[in-house]
C-alpha cells in the first residue's frame, strides 16, 4: 500500500522485499528532518539486499511510493540462503550495485540539473518500474523525493502539460510523450 514504511533508517531489517509490481523509494534524511529520494526500486530489484552480506542496520528509509505486490523473505532466512549460495550472493551484490549507481546519478543530477530535468527522469524511471505510463503520485510526494518545493513541482508540471509531455489529474500523472521527457531529462 502506498506510503507504507518498510523500514526506517537504522532499523534492523526484518524482511527482504522483492517487488512484483509497484515501486519503493529509498530516502536519506539529515538531522533537520529534510529527506530526499536516493533510489527507486521496482520489479527489477530488491529492498534490503545488504542483509545478504550481514549488513545491519538499514542505511535509509524505505517507503512504498506506488502500491503493488511483493514477495518477502525473513532477513535471517535470506542471510542463511546467501551463505549457502553463490548465486544468491551474486544477485544481492548486483542489486546493491544498482542502488549505488542510482544514488550516484541522483547526487549528480541534484547538483547539475534543475527540478524540470530531475522530474522528467523520475517520471520515466517510475514508468519503467511500474510498467505503465500512468503513475499514481501526488505533487507533495514528488517535491519531497526531488528535494524541491511543492510550488516548484507544480510549476514544472504545468510546463510539461503545456508541452504535451504529460497529463495530470488529481493523484495521477500520465506520460504522453516519453521521448520528449527523455529529452528534458
Amino acid at each position: 500500500v502506498a506510503h507504507t514504511v518498510l523500514h526506517e533508517s537504522e532499523d534492523t531489517i526484518a524482511h527482504i522485499h522483492f517487488p512484483l509490481s509497484g515501486m519503493v523509494s529509498l530516502f536519506a534524511a539529515n538531522s533537520d528532518g529534510d529527506i530526499v529520494e536516493t533510489a527507486g526500486i521496482g520489479r527489477e530489484g530488491m529492498i534490503g539486499a545488504a542483509v545478504a552480506f550481514g549488513i545491519q542496520p538499514a542505511f535509509g528509509r524505505a517507503v512504498v511510493q506506488v502500491s503493488g505486490t511483493a514477495l518477502r523473505i525473513p532477513s535471517v532466512q535470506m542471510q542463511r540462503l546467501a551463505d549457502e549460495s553463490a548465486g544468491i550472493r551474486a544477485m544481492a551484490a548486483r542489486a546493491q550495485e544498482v542502488l549505488l549507481v542510482q544514488a550516484q546519478q541522483v547526487a549528480m543530477c541534484s547538483v547539475v540539473h534543475g527540478v524540470d530535468a530531475r522530474l522528467a527522469r523520475w517520471l520515466l524511471q517510475a514508468r519503467d518500474r511500474i510498467g505503465h505510463p500512468t503513475i499514481p503520485i501526488i505533487q507533495e510526494s514528488l517535491a519531497q523525493m526531488l528535494g524541491a518545493r511543492r510550488t516548484t513541482v507544480n510549476l514544472v508540471l504545468r510546463g510539461l502539460v503545456a508541452s504535451g509531455l504529460v497529463r495530470c489529474r488529481r493523484g495521477f500523472i500520465e506520460i504522453l510523450d516519453a521521448g520528449g521527457l527523455k529529452a528534458r531529462s
